[in-house]
């Protein structure tokens, strides 16, 4: 499913995760951030790492947008975690501390961008846009990637079938 973005490109649509502790900031962005121009297909929330990864291993995600500081469990790691079984999917940090040590981890573990709280909801969906991009690119490389192999295995199904019939004489 396609969606235009009005800024000149199409963009597929998204399954974003919104994990936080709060609940208040997690319907707080829910409710505050203009999803409808946005392409965003579902959102799911999770108020724990352990609820998002049971969201995670359920569901398509595309991009996670977790607080950093979470009891038990905190967001670098929970991202840390999804990259390690889910190679494209991106995430998106909150944190109400403006420490450069927590972004230098999120870049680290190749998170895709940094917002302090309180969030403006204009600046997340700024970063959704952005990240949208990336995950478009995302999914026309697995494209790519799925047709060359599909490409492949025909083509060595065809030499193999054509060196058959040259080795066995047949037409």
């Amino acid at each position: 499913m396609m969606r235009g973005t009005g800024l000149g490109w199409c963009i597929e649509m998204m399954n974003i995760l919104i994990v936080d502790d709060q609940e208040a900031v997690v319907r707080s962005l829910k409710n505050g951030v203009n999803w409808e121009k946005l392409p965003v297909n579902e959102i799911y929330t999770a108020y724990s790492a352990q609820e998002a990864k049971l969201i995670l291993v359920n569901f398509l995600i595309d991009v996670i947008i977790s607080d950093i500081e979470m009891p038990e469990e905190d967001g670098l790691s929970l991202c840390k975690w999804a990259k390690e079984r889910f190679k494209n999917i991106e995430c998106v940090f909150l944190t109400s501390h403006a420490d450069f040590s927590y972004a230098k981890i999120a870049l680290q573990i190749g998170g895709f961008d940094y917002i302090l709280q309180p969030v403006k909801y204009t600046a997340v969906e700024e970063v959704i846009l952005r990240v949208a991009e990336k995950v478009e690119q995302n999914q026309r490389v697995q494209q790519i990637i799925d047709t060359q192999q599909i490409v492949l295995s025909q083509r060595n199904d065809f030499l193999d079938a054509i060196l058959s019939k040259i080795y066995h004489g047949k037409d």
